[in-house]
């Protein structure tokens, strides 16, 4: 088992320049339902690779019944093991728990509250390296539209054109 990276290393793989497509939310594609569960939908996972190397999975979900509940992740593969979940944002569903904030402001995180997950390395011990743990309320979204904005502009992806991150985009309507 590989040695669970600490939080200057997420931060790092965080802020790495990822190019993708101008064209970002065409490039995504458009949401299908699952095989295991129709009342989820989900776009099919891409592969970004950073100017660095290395390889982050990026993908997205959003439930069929209720268009406020979705995520959008990133995990990076590791060169000798499993995969790490490094980023995860969240619209609306039930109440998130900060385990190890017990006695702290930021343990609960009402239902209906969009949020974003992020790595944390103790968080990280805790769980095994299986889950992010951590979360922390946003008013930076509100739609699966803008949490994609909000994804591509706050962990690192660039015009893979320019290596420049994207100043302002247009969703296409099916975003909206």
């Amino acid at each position: 088992m590989q040695a669970i990276p600490s939080d200057a290393q997420i931060s790092v793989w965080l802020n790495e320049h990822k190019p993708i497509p101008n064209d970002y939310a065409k490039w995504i594609g458009m949401l299908v339902p699952t095989l295991k569960d129709a009342r989820q939908l989900q776009y099919k996972p891409k592969v970004v690779k950073s100017v660095d190397g290395n390889s982050f999975l990026i993908y997205l979900r959003q439930n069929a019944l209720d268009a406020n509940n979705f995520s959008i992740g990133m995990n990076i593969f590791r060169k000798r093991g499993n995969s790490i979940a490094l980023v995860r944002c969240n619209g609306w569903h039930d109440e998130h728990r900060n385990h190890l904030e017990r006695k702290r402001p930021d343990y609960k995180i009402p239902e209906n509250t969009c949020h974003v997950h992020v790595a944390k390395q103790r968080y990280l011990q805790f769980t095994g390296s299986k889950q992010i743990g951590y979360a922390t309320p946003t008013n930076a979204y509100n739609s699966l539209g803008s949490a994609l904005h909000y994804f591509v502009r706050e962990f690192g992806f660039v015009s893979a054109n320019t290596l420049k991150p994207f100043e302002k985009y247009t969703l296409p309507l099916h975003w909206s």
